[in-house]
């Protein structure tokens, strides 16, 4: 005779799953909070988020890591491979936006700064990263796009640089590609 097995897969976040549902905290979410582990807004998104995986399949099968506040915006940082999950799902990603009420930025906790960078500029193509060494001994890291019309208006440029400046303690220059003179 065979076992029927049934998974249940459920968003993971930082709090555990009956605290995500219900919004108070048990003592060893208390705990992490107390000791700064997680803050005050990993529980708030965790909470948020729990809510709309209800709903979506997509958001129900993510592993939520962390949230950081920037200038008014999120940043949320998912487990690896989550990205791909959520970019298949434009309505998923309109949702959380919705749910926040703000600009949310989303991320893989664990990317490499290529891919830290690729999901900054996204839906935008980085051509060309190059690291600039300056006299100081400092590094600048030079990202080049494609050029097209109107590309330096639909990008926050200030918003990425801020962003990845955060993350991983990046100065990022942004240059369009050269057209090509007729």
């Amino acid at each position: 005779m065979k076992k029927l097995v049934l998974m249940v897969v459920c968003l993971k976040a930082p709090i555990c799953n009956f605290c995500a549902k219900t919004g108070a905290l048990c003592p060893e979410d208390s705990k992490k909070l107390k000791s700064g582990q997680i803050t005050t807004l990993d529980v708030e998104s965790s909470v948020k988020l729990t809510k709309l995986a209800e709903k979506d399949k997509i958001v129900d099968k993510l592993a939520f890591v962390k949230a950081i506040e920037s200038n008014g915006e999120i940043v949320l940082l998912f487990g690896s491979g989550n990205l791909k999950l959520l970019r298949s799902s434009p309505k998923t990603i309109e949702d959380i936006n919705r749910l926040f009420g703000r600009k949310v930025w989303l991320f893989e906790a664990d990317a490499t700064d290529r891919k830290l960078m690729e999901e900054a500029f996204y839906p935008t193509r980085i051509l060309t990263v190059n690291m600039v060494w300056l006299p100081d001994g400092s590094k600048l890291t030079k990202v080049i796009l494609p050029y097209s019309r109107g590309a330096e208006e639909k990008l926050d440029e200030k918003a990425v640089k801020r962003v990845l400046k955060l993350l991983r303690g990046l100065d990022v220059m942004i240059e369009y590609e050269r057209r090509a003179s007729t």
